[in-house]
């Protein structure tokens, strides 16, 4: 057996040689001739075997690697391609048993049970794994079948960063999870489903089984998992699938062997089920979320492209004074591939930021009703919405949202209460509308109250419409900073009401999204000129008004608290 597995291996670098004359055997570009071999020679222990006849089986589709700038698609259905051999070199050579083994050996890692979840977890060195676990007989039981998944400690990042990604229009750093792998023959996940994504195979081979959304095998097959929980993935094939196979419930079943030096895609939702093969695989799979771009409202992929443009016009017409030190290179907008690259990260992050559920973050999110910012449009001075985003801001304001390293692109000029935008000494028109958090609610009243006292010592014209939650009847000696800012001098009107209508935050997810009703705000609006108060007044009474009618006209709303 040994010397047909050398005779294997000779054969693999004696056809790299004659392909490529500048190829030796012991280089490492390419696909690993041990590999190969270790997968040919694991291929003929079990030709004969009838129980084993669906490892080489292959179903799923086959596609070509995209021509250079070009990008891989992101379909229905899962496909493999084969990787050009210096994609990822580097990670390949740095994941080989030995290479490993020696350079992060003493690294911890934390070896989980096989399945869609990361639990009962060891903890261990990674020569531990590899010396001690790794070599364990085949296990019935998953709970045996431990590999080393999702680790994601400063002592991996180097590894993880050394990776490159597949050419795709959401597969960038900051958008994809990438994760390093590392398994023992046999082991692997039993049948569970995720979010899309791209599996590498640099050592080893993995093969997996998929049943697309809805199948109707997948109900059973879940039951059956729920009665037999421990049973790996492995012998599910040797003992359930024949009967399932039997009965045609196994009919829409795609499958392959996914070799050293390939790449498999499979969309979000598609039940499935892995088995190393091998005595040591090692891996890379990176997650991304393929429909967030599919699921944003048009009128918000419509925005952004126009706050991209505005954001590049600021900084032809502002240069550095436009607010962010990385503002010139807003530039990059203008490749294609660049704004879809960023509209997915900001669609990630905003989606990240609000929660899982799909009517979470409406409040968190929410704007005042566009007829409002079309009343204070009015004034002739410049305007700021201090608490916006990307997806949710008025077109022709300027603006300020959470995450400068993203939201600049679009125009952002970061985080309010952070940057230091003295807009005492700038003067102007300024919607404050913040999240509905006591602590921010604080030092937004703090950094107001000076803004005020800079504008009157600065001569500036600074009007501020303010949306607060209700005063608290009983305020601690912390909110008085509160009070003190509505009680000021500055004050024009104060109004408080039960209710009020808001833009959901969640209008950048769909065209067809119901207002938001906050119970109980408090509507303020502050100068830095008494002298115009009277004329204000009138003006802040036919906004709240105005409001007032958004509010009643909308009879289909529906009654949600921010």
């Amino acid at each position: 057996m040994l010397r047909c597995r050398k005779l294997l291996v000779l054969c693999c670098c004696l056809g790299n040689r004659a392909s490529h004359p500048d190829t030796n055997c012991g280089d490492d570009a390419g696909i690993s001739c041990q590999a190969h071999a270790d997968a040919a020679f694991a291929s003929k222990e079990h030709r004969d075997d009838p129980d084993m006849a669906w490892r080489s089986r292959c179903n799923i589709k086959r596609i070509q690697w995209p021509r250079v700038q070009a990008m891989l698609s992101l379909p229905d259905e899962p496909y493999v391609v084969e990787v050009p051999r210096n994609w990822n070199t580097r990670i390949r050579r740095s994941l080989e048993h030995d290479v490993l083994l020696g350079s992060m050996g003493n690294v911890t890692c934390t070896p989980s049970q096989a399945g869609s979840k990361r639990i009962g977890t060891f903890e261990m060195t990674l020569a531990q794994y590899l010396q001690e676990w790794l070599p364990k007989p085949i296990s019935k039981n998953a709970e045996d079948n431990r590999y080393v998944f999702g680790e994601f400690g400063e002592n991996w990042a180097p590894l993880r960063e050394s990776y490159k990604l597949p050419p795709c229009q959401v597969c960038t750093p900051a958008a994809a999870a990438i994760t390093i792998g590392l398994g023992g023959s046999f082991s692997g996940a039993p049948w569970h489903f995720h979010n899309a994504a791209f599996v590498e195979v640099f050592h080893g081979s993995k093969h997996f089984a998929f049943l697309p959304p809805g199948d109707p095998a997948i109900e059973d097959i879940e039951t059956d998992m729920q009665f037999n929980a421990s049973m790996s993935q492995y012998h599910w094939h040797l003992e359930r699938r024949p009967d399932m196979e039997v009965s045609g419930q196994l009919r829409n079943l795609q499958e392959c062997l996914i070799q050293s030096g390939e790449l498999l895609y499979f969309p979000d939702g598609w039940h499935h089920g892995v088995v190393n093969f091998g005595k040591y695989t090692a891996f890379v799979s990176s997650f991304i979320n393929r429909d967030l771009l599919k699921q944003a409202a048009p009128t918000t992929l419509k925005l952004l492209r126009k706050a991209a443009k505005r954001a590049k016009a600021m900084v032809d017409v502002e240069g550095s004074q436009c607010g962010s030190d990385m503002a010139s290179s807003i530039t990059f907008l203008q490749e294609e591939s660049t704004f879809w690259n960023l509209t997915y990260c900001t669609l990630c992050r905003y989606d990240a930021l609000f929660g899982p559920g799909h009517k979470e973050g409406g409040g968190l999110h929410a704007a005042v009703p566009d007829e409002v910012f079309a009343a204070l449009e009015r004034e002739s001075l410049s305007k700021l919405e201090c608490f916006a985003s990307p997806l949710l801001c008025q077109k022709t304001w300027h603006f300020c949202s959470i995450f400068k390293d993203l939201d600049v692109f679009f125009g952002s000029l970061g985080p309010f209460l952070e940057e230091d935008l003295d807009i005492g000494t700038a003067g102007g028109v300024y919607e404050v509308n913040p999240p509905f958090v006591r602590g921010l609610v604080l030092r937004l009243a703090k950094k107001l109250l000076a803004a005020f006292e800079s504008a009157v010592l600065h001569k500036k014209v600074l009007h501020v419409f303010l949306v607060l939650p209700g005063l608290p009847e009983n305020p601690t000696e912390e909110e008085h900073a509160l009070g003190e800012l509505l009680q000021s001098r500055f004050k024009v009107a104060i109004s408080e009401r039960r209710r009020r209508a808001f833009t959901n935050g969640l209008a950048f997810k769909t065209d067809h999204v119901w207002p938001l009703f906050a119970v109980s705000t408090t509507v303020a609006l502050l100068t830095s000129q008494p002298d115009s108060v009277g004329q204000l007044t009138e003006q802040f009474d036919g906004i709240c008004r105005l409001w007032g009618e958004v509010d009643a006209g909308d009879k289909k709303a529906r009654v949600g608290d921010r």
